[in-house]
């Protein structure tokens, strides 16, 4: 589905009141005491707005809309709670498997199509082969039969997702660029303890084991060269995700820092007419500006050819979680010392962006992996 620029600043302003209304009022609380019911509830309730469906094709009973779209949502969400936000960034990463299938012409199985068509839309959970120090996720046929075995990474929304779709990197014939749907109450599906991370903890992580899972070939979505680009597809888009929600919650610090800095009076005069503090509203405008610019550019697959130019997500994701870490840093010292008090909320959004930054692999480990992994794409 096409949408234009009227269609997206409709949506942007929908979910903005939807995320004021409900998620707003009781963000702070939550993260004191996090409470899961809640979050579900505003999943039930964010159904009004079709955000569940968002990236299901339309074939599929969705909406269709495009991932550039979804990015825009998380954005709104995480400027109230980037831990609501996350549930849907793990829901919408495992929805762009589906359109990239469509995009390459590929037909869904009629497991999978029905579980597409359930009502309500169940909760997703996609896990990606990020962690090389966990054990690896491997597919083998075994007596005839499909075998799951493994242990992920961390994954998002693994408490509330109610299936699992696995990403499984090439690592031989057997498992090429498998993606496997699962769901959570399959046998030899074990949810390890909450990881207890001091940010988006609405949404905690854990690390999901799959002792020798049975995986009917249904559910198997795809293999081979369209599970790489399955793969590679939904990679982009979790980091353009990541990206997304980076800049929404920094968003907040910005305006909460720019709120503070208009009636706070300090000097004889109120302290943003201080040159500093116009200085470091200036700085975090900036970075504010340029990230929201490259997680957009990340969802646009039109690029222009300059040397040395790179399009990837993953460094939209790297250069957004820093600066975000940095704008909000920032706010918090204008701020001063009320910054750090839990009520006026900066605290929170530092411990989820922290947590953003670690989200799809460590920032220094993404600079290298995209040189490493293209050593004669520059300086030619």
């Amino acid at each position: 589905m096409k949408t234009n620029l009227d269609e997206f600043n409709e949506i942007i302003s929908e979910c903005r009141r939807f995320a004021k209304k409900e998620i707003q009022p009781e963000a702070l609380e939550m993260d004191l005491q996090p409470k899961f019911e809640w979050l579900r509830s505003v999943w039930e309730k964010s159904r009004s707005l079709d955000l569940p469906l968002l990236l299901i094709p339309e074939s599929c009973n969705g909406v269709g809309y495009p991932e550039k779209c979804a990015a825009l949502v998380l954005d709104m969400l995480a400027m109230e709670c980037a831990g609501v936000a996350s549930l849907f960034a793990g829901h919408f990463a495992a929805c762009t498997t589906l359109n990239s299938l469509k995009k390459q012409e590929k037909a869904l199985t009629a497991d999978i199509l029905k579980i597409m068509d359930a009502d309500p839309l169940p909760v997703f959970s996609v896990i990606f082969p990020f962690d090389p120090d966990d054990s690896s996720l491997g597919l083998e046929r075994i007596n005839g039969k499909n075998i799951l075995r493994g242990r992920s990474s961390l994954a998002l929304n693994s408490m509330h997702a109610d299936y699992f779709l696995v990403l499984i990197q090439s690592s031989g014939d057997t498992d090429a660029g498998c993606c496997v749907c699962l769901p959570n109450d399959s046998p030899g599906v074990e949810i390890e303890e909450n990881a207890r991370l001091p940010g988006l903890k609405i949404n905690p992580f854990a690390k999901i084991v799959f002792n020798d899972v049975v995986v009917d070939s249904d559910m198997i979505i795809a293999s081979g060269g369209p599970g790489e680009k399955i793969l590679a597809a939904a990679q982009k888009a979790y980091f353009g995700f990541i990206a997304a929600m980076a800049m929404g919650a920094s968003r907040s610090a910005f305006l909460k820092a720019m709120s503070y800095a208009k009636g706070r009076y300090q000097y004889g005069k109120h302290i943003i007419h201080h040159e500093e503090i116009q200085r470091m509203l200036g700085c975090m405008q900036m970075k504010l500006d340029m990230g929201t610019a490259g997680y957009l550019q990340a969802f646009n697959d039109e690029t222009v050819s300059l040397p040395a130019l790179s399009s990837k997500g993953r460094l939209a994701k790297v250069y957004c979680t820093d600066a975000a870490l940095e704008i909000v840093q920032d706010a918090i010292q204008i701020h001063g010392g009320y910054g750090y008090m839990h009520e006026y909320g900066l605290e929170k959004v530092m411990r989820d962006v922290k947590i953003l930054q670690l989200m799809g692999g460590r920032n220094p480990a993404l600079h290298i992996q995209v040189i490493a992994q293209h050593p004669v794409r520059f300086g030619q």
